[in-house]
């Protein structure tokens, strides 16, 4: 589904920015930004098929 997908996308995303700076301080301040976009993105998808399951609960 959309959710493991992106959260797949993320940790690759994490995994490439690890390899690319491998020098503290950057590395900390963009994976603090990744995982925030991430989460972000996972509460959206969830938010997304809660408000998906309601909208066929009440037809």
């Amino acid at each position: 589904d959309t959710l493991s997908r992106s959260v797949e996308k993320s940790i690759t995303e994490v995994a490439f920015i690890f390899e690319a700076y491998p020098h503290g301080k950057s590395q900390k301040k963009i994976v603090r930004l990744v995982v925030g976009t991430t989460l972000s993105n996972i509460q959206k998808c969830v938010v997304k098929a809660k408000t998906a399951k309601l909208f066929a609960s009440t037809r």
